[in-house]
């Protein structure tokens, strides 16, 4: 009841897979620019470490059918439903990397308390040291039980 997930980018992404598969008792989560979410369209579009992918597919394109279903194993959300626990999680207006359309399907799918942060004109940077600030802020209020 005193764990708490953090994770930003691919970790953010990885931080929500582990966030709604444990059986363990989860505090809260902050996820910060988080990747892995509606993969289809990244790889479509090519953002982030999803180029690979999509350059594969252009000179593969027979193999799309069977690499659009791997990908839904792997993507947060079909997963994320899982999560009991309250999050927040922030996206940059302007990342090329993460984009902020792309990590809505999930945070949509969420079903427990959940906030998000938008940071205007941010890139793959989000928040920056602002939103950490806000996260530092939630965990010494708990730390000091208020």
């Amino acid at each position: 009841e005193k764990v708490f997930i953090h994770g930003t980018s691919q970790g953010g992404g990885v931080g929500i897979f582990a966030n709604s598969m444990t059986p363990h008792q989860i505090k809260y989560g902050f996820y910060d620019v988080p990747s892995h979410s509606n993969l289809s369209h990244r790889v479509e579009k090519g953002t982030g470490s999803y180029r690979g992918i999509h350059d594969y597919l252009e000179i593969n394109p027979d193999k799309k059918e069977m690499i659009e279903e791997l990908l839904s194993y792997f993507d947060v959300k079909e997963v994320v439903d899982q999560i009991k626990n309250p999050i927040l999680v922030s996206v940059g207006e302007a990342d090329p990397i993460c984009p902020k359309e792309d990590f809505y399907p999930a945070y949509e799918r969420v079903e427990s308390f959940k906030e998000i942060d938008v940071y205007e004109e941010a890139g793959h940077g989000g928040g920056g040291h602002k939103h950490i600030e806000k996260i530092l802020t939630y965990l010494l209020k708990e730390v000091d039980g208020e």
